[in-house]
Order: C-alpha cells, then sequence, then structure tokens
C-alpha cells in the first residue's frame, strides 16, 4: 500500500529537494512531481510559489537552447532521412529522446526553427482519373427521364364559349359523362365487377353517341414527405418489376451484386422508380382500363377529355420537375465556368493583374450562382412555357392511350347535343367534397344571369371534381322580353365514379386521412355514380340515367352481354320473370299546386276554343295521358291549395281588374274590328284569367276548384289501378296508388284555433267520388276496391306523412317516404339519414319525397333517393317582399329498379314548365319507349 505523500515541508533547509523542485516544476506531470519530492501536490505548489517557478511552459519543457547537442543532432538527422509517409515508423524513437515534450512541439521545433527538410515520398504511377461529368448530358438524361424521347410542343386547343360550342355525336341523342374515374387508384380485381368498366359497356350497349371524361387519371403529385404515407393508401399502381428493370442502367442491372426488383419486392425493401416509369405504370392502367380480357375496346364511340383539377396537379408536378431540371442546367454551366476560371487564375505565368481580373470573374459567377440561379428567380413567361409544354405532354398521352378519344378542353367546356346547351366546370377555389358544389353554382349561375343576354344561360351546367354524390339544382329565369318566356336549367354536381364500398372499407382499417379520395368518400351519404344525359324531343331538360356504384358493381349482369343489352333495351313487352327485377317503376311525384292562390301560372291554351288557359298539372296530366305513361304511383307532396299561410286576401295581384277596368276592356273588345267569333274568344280568355287572379279565398273553393282541375285527367288513375294490379303491387304502412298529404300551409292555417282540416284528406273524399262516377260511366266497377283503398291522404295529427313499403308480388323493395317540408336539399338528406324506421321500413332502401321550398332538387346517397319537386307559383307579392328567386316550376317522374339501385338505373324526367308552356300551345309527339325504357307494365 503506498504512503500519503508528506505535509507541509521544509524547502530552505532541503538542498536536495529544492534542486529537483527547481529542475521538474514547469515540465513534469503532477503525479511525476509528487512521487519524486515525497510531498502533496498543495505543499509542492507553495514552495514552488516561494521559489518563483511558474508552469506556463509545460508539455514545451525547458527552452531548447538548453537541450543537449546531442539530442538535438540526432533529431535532425532522423527526420532528414525518413521520407514522407514513413515518420509513423521512427516517432517513438523521437519521442523518447525528449521524453517531456509533446510530439507536436518536437515536430514544429524540427521542422520550423531547424528547418529540417525531409526526403518525398517515392511516387506511385498514376492511374487514369474518371472522366468529369457531362453535365449537359446528365440534363438531357433527367428531361428523357419525364417525357421520354420526344420533348412535347404545345397544341393549340379550340377556343369554345356558348356561341362555339363542342357538338357532340348525336346517337340518339345521349351522351355519358364520367367523372372523376381516377384510374390508378384502388379497383377490383374482377373485371365484371370494375365500376369504370362496366360503365363503358353499357355506352357501348346503350349506343351512346359520346363518353365525356374529367379527372381521369390519380397519381401522387408530391414530393416525399410525412404526408405521403397518407396519399399512397388509395393508390391501385402495382410494380411492374420487368419494366423497372429495362428502365434501370444496364451496366447497373448486369452487376453481379445488383438486386433484382422482383426480390426487392419480396423482401419488403424499397423500390425505385422515376417519375416518368412511375407516370407509365399509370397509363398502362389507362390502357387496360378501356378494353376487355381480350384487348378489344369496351367502347367503339367518341370520347371527349375535359381536364379537370387533377390534370392540373399533374401538370403542375410535371412543370415543378422541368423547371427544376431547368435550374440544375443553369446552375451546372455556372460551376463549368468557375472550375474553368480557376485553373486560369492557379496558372503561374499570368500577371498578377490578371489574376486580379479572373478572380473578379469567378466572384461574378459565384453570385450568379448564390442571388440569381434559384427555382425562386424563375420568370413567369417561363413557368407558363413548361405549363404549355407539360400539358401537350398529357394531352398527346391521353390520346394515345385512349381509343378515338380527344382532349377538347383544359378548363370549363361547353358542349351542345341536338338543341340542349351544357357546360362544364369545376370549382376552383373549393374543395367540391363537402358536396356543395352544385349549391355553389347555382349563386353563381344566379349572379351571372343578370345583366346579360339569357342565351348565355346553359341548359346544363355540370359541376366535375371529387364530389361525394350526384346533386341536382335547378335554376329558373327569364329567357326573353316575351312575358311568361320562363326556362329552367339543370345544375348538376357529377359524383365520382369510384369503387364505394372498396373505399369504406380501406378508411375502417385508417386513422389519419389526407388524400382528396378518401376525404370524399368519408363525407356523409357518399355514393360514387356515373349519368348518362338523353335528349328527348320537346323536353327542354334532359331525361337522366344515373348508373349508381350498386349496379354498376354487379357482376351477376356484366358477366353476360346480353343481360347488358337486355338492361338498356327500351321498348321489351316480354322478360322472364327472374329478370323482373332489373324492370323500372315509375312513379309522378307532382309539386305544390297551390289552388286558389291568385298567383299561379296559366299556360296559353288558345288552340282549344272550349279552355282558354292550363295550369301545369293539368298539362302534366294530358302529357302523361297522350304518352300513356307507365306510372305505378301518384304522389302530391302537399300545399295542394294555397290556404290561409298568410293573409293572401290582402295580396291583391297588380293585373286584376276590377268591375270598371273589366268594363272597359270589354268595351274595347266589342267596339274593335275583329270577328264576332274573335271578340267571344278574347272576352271568355279574360274572364276566366280575371277568375284566376282574383283567387278563391275558401278552405272549400279552393279544395272543389283542384278537384275540378283534375277531372282532365282521371283516366290517368284509372290507368294506374290496372297496371298495378297487373305488375303486382302492394304496400305496407300508410301508402296507396294515389297519395295526396297535407303541407305546411293548411297546417299554418289553423294556427290560431283549436283543430284544423285537411285539405288532402278532403281532395281525396272528392277524387274517390269523382272516380266512381268514372268507374260507372265506363264501365270498369271492377276496379271500385282500387278507388276506395288506394286513394289515400294519411296524417300523423297535423303533419301529413306517408311511410311504408313497397312490395311487388309480396317482396318488398323499397322504403317510401312522402313527408311536404324537410328543409334544403342539405337538411333533406340529415333528416332522411337520422328518421327512424318501423317494422314495415326496416332494411330497406329508401325512396324519400318532399317539396315545400319551391326550389327542387334531385340527391342520390348511399341507399337513399331524395326527389324534392318544384311548384305552380309565381313569385307572388310575399316572394318579391323576400327577394326570394323565381319559384322552379315542375314535377319529376322517376324510375327505380324492382330489385333495387343494384339492378338497374335511376331514371330522372322533368316535367318542367318551359316544355309543359310549349306542350300547352301545341302537344307534339312523345317517344314514350325512348322516354319510359324498361318500364314495369
Amino acid at each position: 500500500m503506498k504512503s500519503k505523500p508528506a505535509g507541509k515541508i521544509d524547502w530552505k533547509n532541503d538542498p536536495k529537494k529544492r534542486e529537483l523542485l527547481k529542475e521538474y516544476f514547469s515540465n513534469t506531470h503532477w503525479p511525476k512531481l509528487i512521487e519524486l519530492l515525497g510531498a502533496s501536490k498543495n505543499a509542492i505548489g507553495a514552495a514552488a510559489k516561494d521559489m518563483g517557478l511558474n508552469r506556463k511552459n509545460f508539455k514545451r519543457g525547458k527552452p531548447w537552447i538548453e537541450e543537449s547537442k546531442d539530442k538535438i543532432e540526432a533529431l535532425k538527422a532522423k527526420l532528414a532521412t525518413v521520407p514522407k509517409g514513413k515518420l509513423r515508423e521512427i516517432r517513438s524513437e523521437i519521442q523518447a529522446l525528449f521524453p517531456h515534450r509533446s510530439w507536436a512541439s518536437i515536430y514544429q521545433y524540427a521542422t520550423v526553427t531547424l528547418n529540417v527538410s525531409r526526403p518525398k515520398a517515392e511516387s506511385k504511377p498514376k492511374s487514369e482519373p474518371l472522366p468529369p461529368i457531362n453535365l449537359e448530358a446528365k440534363v438531357e438524361a433527367e428531361i428523357r427521364s419525364i417525357f421520354g424521347e420526344d420533348i412535347p410542343v404545345p397544341r393549340k386547343l379550340p377556343q369554345m364559349n356558348m356561341d362555339n360550342p363542342q357538338p357532340l355525336v348525336s346517337n340518339g341523342g345521349e351522351f355519358m359523362y364520367i367523372g372523376a374515374p381516377l384510374i390508378g387508384s384502388l379497383t377490383t380485381d374482377d373485371p365484371y365487377a370494375d365500376m369504370f368498366k362496366n360503365a363503358l359497356r353499357v355506352a357501348e350497349a346503350s349506343k351512346v353517341g359520346a363518353v365525356a371524361l374529367t379527372d381521369v387519371l390519380y397519381m401522387i403529385t408530391q414530393k416525399y414527405g410525412n404526408q405521403r404515407v397518407f396519399k399512397a393508401q388509395p393508390s391501385g399502381v402495382k410494380v411492374d418489376a420487368a419494366k423497372v428493370e429495362a428502365f434501370y442502367p444496364k451496366g447497373v442491372v448486369e452487376d453481379e451484386k445488383f438486386q433484382h426488383i422482383r426480390r426487392r419486392l419480396e423482401l419488403g425493401k424499397p423500390v425505385f422508380m422515376a417519375l416518368q416509369l412511375r407516370f407509365e405504370h399509370v397509363l398502362d392502367l389507362l390502357r387496360k382500363a378501356f378494353a376487355d380480357e381480350n384487348g378489344k375496346p369496351l367502347y367503339n364511340g367518341e370520347v371527349l377529355i375535359i381536364f379537370g383539377k387533377q390534370e392540373d396537379e399533374l401538370v403542375g408536378f410535371f412543370v415543378n420537375e422541368i423547371l427544376r431540371i431547368g435550374t440544375t442546367q443553369a446552375r451546372a454551366w455556372a460551376h463549368t465556368k468557375i472550375l474553368e476560371l480557376t485553373r486560369d487564375w492557379k496558372n503561374s505565368e499570368i500577371s498578377a493583374k490578371d489574376k486580379s481580373r479572373i478572380l473578379e470573374r469567378i466572384n461574378d459567377f459565384r453570385e450568379l450562382l448564390a442571388v440569381i440561379f434559384l427555382m425562386s428567380n424563375i420568370s413567369d413567361e417561363s413557368i407558363n412555357k413548361a405549363g404549355q409544354a407539360m400539358t401537350a405532354y398529357l394531352i398527346r398521352k391521353y390520346e394515345e392511350c385512349i381509343p378515338k378519344s380527344k382532349v377538347i378542353s383544359i378548363g370549363d367546356a361547353f358542349l351542345r347535343l341536338n338543341s340542349l346547351s351544357i357546360m362544364t366546370t369545376t370549382d376552383k377555389n373549393k374543395d367540391p367534397s363537402d358536396g356543395m358544389q352544385a349549391e355553389r353554382l347555382l349563386d353563381m349561375t344566379a349572379s351571372f344571369s343578370k345583366g346579360r343576354n339569357p342565351k348565355l344561360i346553359p341548359n346544363l351546367i355540370i359541376g366535375t371534381g371529387n364530389n361525394p354524390y350526384l346533386d341536382i339544382k335547378f335554376f329558373s329565369y327569364q329567357a326573353s322580353e316575351e312575358k311568361g318566356d320562363v326556362r329552367m336549367s339543370m345544375i348538376l354536381q357529377l359524383p365520382m365514379c369510384i369503387d364505394a364500398a372498396r373505399y369504406r372499407k380501406l378508411i375502417q382499417n385508417r386513422n389519419i386521412l389526407k388524400d382528396m379520395i378518401t376525404k370524399a368518400v368519408k363525407t356523409s351519404g357518399f355514393e360514387s355514380a356515373v349519368v348518362s344525359f338523353k335528349c328527348c324531343d320537346g323536353l327542354q331538360v334532359p331525361v337522366l340515367n344515373i348508373w349508381t356504384s350498386g349496379v354498376l358493381k354487379n357482376p351477376e349482369i356484366f358477366k353476360d352481354p346480353k343481360r347488358i343489352q337486355a338492361l338498356v333495351t327500351l321498348n321489351r313487352k316480354k322478360m322472364k320473370e327472374q329478370e323482373k327485377k332489373y324492370k323500372l317503376m315509375y312513379f309522378y311525384k307532382k309539386g305544390c299546386t297551390h289552388t286558389g292562390d291568385n298567383g299561379v301560372v296559366m299556360y296559353d291554351n288558345s288552340n282549344d276554343p272550349d279552355r282558354p288557359i292550363l295550369f301545369h298539372h293539368q298539362v302534366e296530366g294530358k302529357f302523361l295521358l297522350n304518352c300513356d305513361a307507365p306510372l305505378l304511383m301518384v304522389m302530391h307532396d302537399g300545399d295542394i291549395i294555397q290556404g290561409f299561410n298568410h293573409a293572401y286576401a290582402k295580396n291583391r295581384h297588380p293585373e286584376a281588374k276590377d268591375a270598371e277596368d273589366m268594363i272597359r276592356k270589354g268595351q274595347k273588345i266589342r267596339r274593335s274590328a275583329l270577328s264576332d267569333q274573335e271578340k267571344v274568344k278574347l272576352l271568355f280568355e279574360l274572364t276566366v284569367k280575371q277568375t284566376v287572379l282574383a283567387g278563391v279565398y275558401t278552405f272549400e273553393g279552393q279544395t272543389e276548384l283542384h278537384m275540378k282541375e283534375m277531372e282532365q285527367h282521371l283516366a290517368l288513375f284509372v290507368r294506374i289501378f290496372k297496371r298495378a294490379m297487373k305488375v303486382g303491387i302492394s304496400f305496407q304502412g300508410t301508402l296507396a296508388l294515389i297519395l295526396h298529404i297535407m303541407g305546411n300551409h293548411i297546417k299554418n292555417s289553423a294556427k290560431t284555433i283549436d283543430w284544423f282540416a285537411s285539405d288532402a284528406k278532403y281532395v281525396s273524399a272528392l277524387l274517390r267520388e269523382h272516380l266512381l262516377y268514372y268507374l260507372i260511366d265506363h264501365d270498369l266497377v271492377e276496379l271500385k276496391e282500387s278507388v276506395r283503398t288506394q286513394v289515400a291522404a294519411p296524417n300523423n295529427g297535423p303533419l301529413g306523412e306517408a311511410r311504408g313499403a313497397l312490395l311487388i308480388d309480396g317482396k318488398r323493395c323499397f322504403d317510401v317516404v312522402l313527408k311536404h317540408k324537410q328543409g334544403p336539399m342539405k337538411s333533406t338528406q340529415k333528416k332522411g339519414q337520422q328518421r327512424g324506421q318501423d317494422e314495415n321500413e326496416v332494411g330497406l332502401q329508401i325512396l324519400n319525397n318532399s317539396g315545400d321550398d319551391h326550389r327542387g332538387g334531385v340527391r342520390v346517397n348511399r341507399d337513399i333517393l331524395h326527389i324534392k319537386t318544384g311548384c305552380e307559383q309565381a313569385e307572388g307579392s310575399y316572394g318579391r317582399e323576400l327577394d326570394f328567386a323565381e319559384p322552379n316550376i315542375f314535377s319529376i317522374v322517376y324510375g327505380v329498379p324492382v330489385g333495387g339501385f343494384s339492378a338497374g338505373p335511376i331514371r330522372i324526367i322533368v316535367l318542367d314548365r318551359g316544355t309543359m308552356c310549349e306542350y300547352a300551345k301545341k302537344p307534339f309527339p312523345i317517344d314514350r319507349n325512348g322516354l319510359f325504357g324498361n318500364a314495369l307494365e
């Protein structure tokens, strides 16, 4: 065991230790000092202080001048003989000569103070250096990695507007619009359950003149980041190992240690794909999407492509890559110049003045790199030119991959199908996944219509994008200076064409949604679909066939070409009993008639000397009777009569005439040069119109008037009774073939009293009475039970409501709801989803029918079809006081498949004001099979 060092020592009386301290204190480590002197660190320090010693030259030792000459000469000799690269071998020998000095101080003294020069190391033969990188070739290779061999040249597209639309091939006056198929996203491996492929099969079987596409591809358009993981989840692109390896440089693939792509996939290792390679993978899917398993086109008609937001994002992504490469190219040139100038500057033969000039140029190029050659400094014109090149490239690729295709617009498109003018557009500054695009387009159309030529308003406006469901709004406007010339445009929010069920399953296994597809699918009520539009002679609003995901994913239909053809054939009379589920049931949904109101719209029927005017529902009845519409139900959603919702007697119509006005008008007609027959006609017309403008202000008067108005088309109801018996229709709950329910006008009329009378019940009782007389007159007494049981006006307290199950041959098909006031369509959807169901309704898809707001609309949600009709009255003083929009005057006939939404399309036929006005003036021929195709009758 070592003894502890002594404490304080009498240094003055110990000359030996004084000499040791003097010699070693400044150049020896403390442990060694403590051992030599046998004292503590503090004692040694105190003694050194007394002696005036310090350690500031510690590790340098004593001054070199005090070192022995022999050691110095030995140092010089050893360093002078050891070449560079061999010094490490003799380092320990040199340090042994000077144990109290560091290697750095020894080497510095030898090379700087003694100026010892060492021999050069033996030179090795120089290997041939790698050739410098050809930066221009590198940039060209990057451009080829995006575009392939040919860099595209911008192509001029037709400039379309309402005066110069793109005409559509009119093959039966029908075209199909497929919105957001997003080829490259997840889809099924079964080609007969592929929604997009089956839509093309329907288009081919229907012989539509053209198919329009928007938002064709899905490709992630961002660099790698923490959001990429989530955005890749909906991608359906699978790596083609052979294609990827063919893209890699040959020398890399042939290397013995190269790990092949297939093996990397098996091991779960990253597979690297250049931008153009990723794009080619998506284009391969695009080619396959238009062909069957034998490579034959699924659709042989014209395909029109209209760019949407997805195409814009793809162009933007490619443009960014082009500009990044251009920046790299510019910076590479600057770097090359700096290298060249640096070589010149190092030339020892040039003058100091030339060196200064070259250095100045080097600094100029350095400034160019640091300040100017940056992506943020690229000019707007350069960006726009790159955008034009990329747009041309995408157009070329689309037209190469899709048979008989043509890109017709990179923004809004204007089309014409027969007399139908069509505009397609996008939500320019909103994400349409909120389901409100149709509402925004309605607002913009209303704004646009003011102060402009009404001819600039399209008949059909289609909004595209990642819409979560189909939604239809209507917009009425004064179309000319002619009084009463009011037309109605359809505004349609086009749904996506993606596999809704597949994405719902994907969402179930995810907690974070970042991509545009799942965000739309997560919207309440999401339902994908494809829509075809058909022009029928005389109708101003197109007839719609809505093919939902349920039917387009039904392999039972699409595996058999004969079944597809049978589904779209319009005039089949006979069919196998098991195929009855593919037939369409047609229902007539009437809007608020407001009988007795002084503002009810009247149509000119002056060609009929016995009836100078007709009301909207009267023209509809005439229209449906003349074409023998295959109807199975009639539903009137309420506000049959005007009632006393407000003090309407105060609202005198501005065109109403008092007795003196009528006398003066009559005298003017009598004194005119017209023939007696023409005078009688004008007086008759004046009297009838003034009677309407005066209004009816009693409950009995309004209800009885409505019944009188319906007398013209009692035969329509009788045909429904006959047809219903033939097809085996029946009901559970409070439904019937002829339904009238009470609306809010009569309910509000009784606010101040403790009882109310239902206009619906009173009208239904009158209708039964008149129908019984009709049966007696036409020897149809066998239908009396139908009159007794199938003309109904159900209500729940003061609420008019019909609900229950519709059955065909005893099999439950749909839950039908008829309820007047459900708010705007957004509220209608919410209420339809949250409303309770009874034992008759549970488990069935829903047909939800409403009205009230005089705007109307159609929405297709998951397993729910919402039908909201308009009204039959003009603005009126109340509407003008509150600045309401022009009311939409229309009813709807709609067809749904017996087997539910997965068994066929939903057909929408709008009986609008413009069409009925023209039909009242002069009835036109109707293509019954074209209008009411595939009917159950």
